[in-house]
């Protein structure tokens, strides 16, 4: 973490930290904003609190940024080379901003504070792997290893009766735990499917990172 305790932010050097989520109402907003000694009070405008992914979606980090600029509707922010800068949410599912807003007052619009790190991505972009997507994967990849190793063991005369009772319970439980994400994956590209059909139009994709 130790890479992460300076970056230049606007003109000045001033903390960048890493966090696992942005808050996502003002009171939680005002409680980060207390412990990193930003601006007090959501109606200054000099040295406030932003939470924001970085521009390679890498991470999601939190600071007191110089200022809180006015975004321009169908933008997210993002924080590049220490500057905010804004990111093209058109291509949305749902959450892009429809209307202007305080890059400071960000928290207002989720999707734009919830990205796959894994994968580089807004959660809300319809090419980006959900979540449980990449869970099924890797569990997927870890079921089949397990199985091949169970295999290979047995193969060689190395597992004995009881380790196999062991086994297959273990193994059983995952194959059920792979069926309940793939429910919930399905169910989630209904969802979406059916917001498409319901909006009338298609998704836009036309935009660069």
């Amino acid at each position: 973490m130790g890479n992460w305790k300076q970056m230049p932010t606007g003109q000045s050097e001033r903390a960048v930290l890493p966090v696992d989520s942005c808050p996502m109402n003002l009171s939680k907003v005002e409680d980060a904003s207390k412990r990193l000694n930003c601006s007090s009070g959501i109606d200054k405008f000099e040295n406030t609190y932003h939470c924001l992914p970085l521009s390679d979606f890498s991470q999601l980090v939190e600071l007191c940024y110089q200022t809180s600029y006015l975004v321009q509707k169908g933008n997210c922010m993002v924080l590049h080379s220490g500057y905010l800068n804004n990111q093209s949410c058109l291509h949305f599912t749902e959450g892009c901003p429809k209307t202007y807003y305080q890059s400071k007052r960000m928290f207002e619009f989720p999707d734009c504070i919830q990205i796959n790190k894994r994968n580089r991505c807004y959660l809300a972009d319809p090419r980006c792997p959900t979540l449980s997507s990449d869970f099924l994967s890797t569990t997927v990849t870890t079921t089949l290893n397990v199985s091949l190793s169970i295999t290979t063991s047995t193969s060689h005369g190395d597992t004995s009766g009881d380790e196999d009772w062991i086994a297959i319970p273990v193994v059983l439980c995952v194959l059920v735990i792979i069926l309940i994400v793939a429910g919930f994956v399905w169910k989630r590209k209904c969802y979406r499917f059916f917001f498409k059909e319901k909006s009338g139009g298609n998704f836009l994709f036309n935009y660069s990172l």
